[in-house]
């Protein structure tokens, strides 16, 4: 007895579906390298699109199911692989802030949960390891100059504020009303 045609593989993973995407595995483009022995041994990579999919055991025992049902089948090998797809059209990191190696957002909806403490903190560690910080903070209530003591408001020019660590301020809205102005 021969084993399965890779149709008959594919029609037989067709019936395992990603509980995220709602879709089958096939349609979704994850099975490659079908292969099957003439003495029935059934072999394909099963691509996942993150290493750490928590489906990713379910999916191999699904898929080692699935094809051992098969008519012919002597063995099953199924090598899980994981190719992580980049956002897409999303701009190189480097091409957004050119020279600038890591950023580091901080953000909530609500005040007064530490966010600007944080920052300053990061800041402080990032420019204490001997790297170049900049703090930007988005806020119509300006922090960093409370924290950094600085007397009065940073405003919208770099200013030291450690060794190391520079910030500046933007009030959202004044920064609106400036625009709608010009």
């Amino acid at each position: 007895m021969s084993g399965p045609s890779s149709q008959q593989v594919l029609d037989a993973l067709a019936t395992i579906k990603d509980p995220d995407l709602g879709r089958d595995v096939v349609s979704l483009g994850m099975i490659k390298e079908i292969e099957v022995s003439p003495q029935g041994r059934v072999s394909f990579t099963f691509e996942l699109t993150t290493p750490a999919c928590p489906v990713r055991d379910r999916f191999k025992s699904q898929a080692e199911d699935a094809i051992g049902e098969l008519p012919g089948v002597t063995g099953v090998d199924v090598r899980m692989a994981a190719n992580v797809r980049p956002a897409f059209l999303r701009p190189k990191p480097s091409e957004i802030l050119p020279g600038v190696k890591q950023t580091i957002a901080i953000a909530s909806g609500k005040g007064g949960v530490g966010k600007s403490t944080v920052s300053a903190a990061i800041g402080m560690a990032a420019a204490g390891r001997g790297l170049r910080a900049l703090l930007i903070e988005v806020a119509s209530q300006e922090r960093m100059s409370l924290l950094f003591d600085q007397g009065g408001p940073i405003g919208y020019h770099e200013t030291p504020v450690y060794p190391g660590l520079d910030a500046f301020s933007i009030d959202p809205e004044k920064a609106l009303e400036e625009y709608l102005v010009s």
